[in-house]
């Protein structure tokens, strides 16, 4: 099968989510949360205010899981907020990457009902590696403030949301300065602060420059991705790219690892794969169901001008040599749990032919 385009709308949103790890442990102070670098935890604070926290450490979306990180902190009590903490530049050296963050990222926080707060890096220690840093921690004071204006806010997650992208510049300037000055310190050469700050005048020198920008950058990474096959897919057809458009004017370019129809019915298909492992791992599978929160609710789409009815697929594979009577408890009630969660949310899913 060629590889399709395909057009889809998101007119609302709803998603209950069932698969979740262990509980999330829980602190009274952030600065100790992050500390521990707890990629999510339940923050109480001394004012009694209540958030489920998840942080990323990048602003790339294809790193680190950041969608596993935000899944296990959905569906916690309606009395807290559901926080995620993004940084708004990394760079990790010269000899590393610098990322920024693409706009939609924060729509699609948006649409998942998740506050969003914007910070930066302060600090970093020289790596083993050259002109590479590591240990890169954030500035809790800059964090400190967000929270107790966000424990004050009574408005909407998007009119949150909008406040932190109209702080974007600022906020990306002071993450390049404080680059240079963590170079400077660790003795390593970063990414040109100038030539960060001149992407920055680029990207913003009118009203709707970043986010053409920021949708062309994510058009380009679509683009690689079809033609990409990674490790944890095990696919037998062709890739899809979509693009997304949401009630809330957010744009995203997604692909599919597979695709097929059947009759008016269009299934995009999620696949994550194992070679030693009856399934493949809790975040994998996780990062798959963060799709499928997507893919479930897509209305509308569209393939050369023909209208299709858009079904999401999980796709578990594993090359592993084992039987269903081999499944522990816990990968029982994981599967049980997954069937669980498709079937309120009206996706499939697929396990290893080892289990069915």
């Amino acid at each position: 099968m060629q590889s399709i385009h395909v057009d889809a709308k998101i007119r609302s949103f709803s998603y209950q989510p069932i698969v979740f790890s262990k509980k999330i442990k829980q602190f009274h102070s952030l600065a100790i949360a992050l500390s521990e670098r707890n990629s999510t935890f339940l923050l109480h604070d001394h004012l009694k205010n209540k958030f489920a926290v998840s942080q990323w450490v990048s602003p790339k979306r294809t790193r680190s899981y950041p969608y596993t990180r935000v899944y296990d902190t959905l569906g916690v009590t309606s009395s807290t907020k559901t926080v995620t903490i993004i940084p708004i530049v990394k760079d990790e050296g010269k000899n590393g990457d610098r990322d920024f963050l693409q706009y939609d990222t924060i729509s699609l926080m948006s649409l998942f009902g998740v506050y969003t707060i914007l910070t930066y890096y302060e600090s970093a220690e020289p790596s083993k590696l050259e002109n590479k840093i590591t240990a890169q921690k954030f500035d809790i004071y800059h964090l400190d403030r967000e929270f107790l204006k966000l424990a004050a806010f009574s408005n909407s997650v998007i009119d949150w949301n909008n406040t932190q992208s109209s702080q974007y510049f600022n906020l990306a300037t002071i993450a390049l300065e404080r680059y240079e000055h963590i170079g400077n310190m660790c003795g390593v050469e970063m990414h040109s602060c100038e030539g960060g700050k001149d992407k920055l005048h680029r990207m913003f020198n009118d009203p709707n420059s970043y986010v053409s920008a920021s949708r062309k950058l994510a058009q380009s990474a679509q683009q690689s991705e079809i033609n990409t096959l990674h490790s944890d897919e095990n696919v037998a057809g062709t890739k899809a790219s979509l693009t997304i458009r949401d009630h809330l004017g957010g744009e995203y370019y997604w692909t599919t690892d597979e695709w097929r129809i059947d009759g008016e019915k269009l299934f995009l298909i999620e696949a994550k794969h194992t070679r030693n492992h009856k399934l493949p791992t809790l975040s994998d599978i996780k990062d798959g169901l963060f799709k499928m929160m997507m893919y479930s609710n897509l209305v509308g789409a569209v393939v050369a001008d023909i209208p299709l009815t858009p079904h999401g697929v999980l796709k578990l594979t594993s090359d592993g040599n084992f039987n269903k009577s081999d499944l522990n408890q816990n990968e029982i009630r994981l599967c049980e749990s997954l069937v669980e969660e498709a079937a309120i949310n009206g996706f499939s899913i697929e396990f290893p032919e080892q289990i069915v």
